[in-house]
Formats: structure tokens, C-alpha cells, sequence
């Protein structure tokens, strides 16, 4: 039985489904197959149990944050900054990437959050300069 989920997960993919799509149908397929239809109950319990994690609610909050940041000019601003101290090195435009997403990450304390934030300045910046 383990083989023909296999099989038809393969099928599946082939056929150009998405991958959440096609774990969520083999799941189900194998709730049934196997007959045990109590952990079909006790599926939205896990699901929604997850919300209950504070933890992710830093990924929309610094989310938010990033585009308070550049609606209001800061990252822009960190920019030129940067540019004033490092653009007229040879390369500076990639010292000055560094520099402003180190002042960037200094502020939000988030290393993660803040490369993701600042991708959305620096790379239009970047193609203009090429």
C-alpha cells in the first residue's frame, strides 16, 4: 500500500500539481486507505494548534515594520548614508550594501528580517548602477 501512495505521489507531481496540494490529497488517501478516519478529527486540532505559537507572530510584525521603514525613507536614507562614507571606493556600491543592511540590522535586531527588507531598496539600486 506504502508503494501505490508513492506511485501516485510521483503521478501527482507529474501532472504539475503543488507540492501543499499534493501532501494534503496523499494524506487524506492514506486516512482512508487505512481505515483510521479519528485522525481525520483530530487534523484541524494540529493545524490550528500551531496559531497558538507567539513566536511566528514576529514574521508579519517585522514584516510591517520593513514597510514602515521604507514608506517613511529610512532605508533610503541608511543608503545614502552609506553612500557618503563608502560609494567612492572601487566596488563601493557593494560596501555600501554591507554597511547599510549592518546599520539596518543593528536597528531591528533581526538579521533575517532586515535582508529581506532591504533587498526590496538595494536591488533597484543596484540595477541602476550596472
Amino acid at each position: 500500500m506504502t508503494v501505490l501512495l508513492i506511485i501516485i505521489f510521483f503521478l501527482l507531481m507529474l501532472m504539475g500539481i503543488p507540492i501543499s496540494l499534493v501532501l494534503g490529497m496523499i494524506t487524506v488517501i492514506y486516512f482512508f486507505t487505512v481505515g483510521n478516519t479519528a485522525l481525520l478529527d483530530s487534523t484541524p486540532m494540529q493545524l490550528f494548534s500551531n496559531l497558538e505559537n507567539y513566536g511566528l507572530l514576529a514574521i508579519p510584525l517585522f514584516m510591517l515594520a520593513g514597510e514602515l521603514m521604507n514608506g517613511g525613507g529610512i532605508t533610503s536614507r541608511l543608503v545614502r548614508f552609506a553612500r557618503v562614507l563608502l560609494g567612492h571606493v572601487r566596488g563601493g556600491l557593494a560596501y555600501v550594501a554591507i554597511l547599510s543592511n549592518m546599520f539596518l540590522a543593528s536597528i531591528l535586531g533581526s538579521a533575517n528580517a532586515q535582508a529581506a527588507m532591504m533587498s526590496k531598496t538595494l536591488v533597484p539600486e543596484m540595477e541602476k548602477e550596472v
